[in-house]
């Protein structure tokens, strides 16, 4: 398989808004600021891809865009140690 520079392997968004912090180098800590990164293109970098681009979404817009990302959520799981014999 042929490396890629600058790829990042992407995880499933089950449960992200449960699984902060954000982005391969973990500087975001909400949904909301992943989706302002990538509406203003993302970070000036030379290994940024010409084909990043500034998204100008509305405000509606990246609400709704969170309401998305939130929507395969489920309530956190509750872990129940077991008693040891003692």
């Amino acid at each position: 398989m042929p490396i890629v520079k600058g790829a990042f392997e992407m995880p499933t968004l089950r449960d992200v808004a449960l699984t902060t912090p954000y982005i391969h180098h973990g500087s975001y800590i909400t949904p909301e600021q992943v989706v302002d990164h990538y509406d203003r293109g993302g970070d000036v970098k030379g290994s940024l891809s010409p084909i990043i681009v500034p998204l100008k979404l509305s405000a509606q817009d990246k609400a709704d865009l969170v309401t998305f990302l939130k929507s395969p959520t489920g309530a956190p799981e509750t872990v129940a140690f077991p008693q040891l014999p003692q």
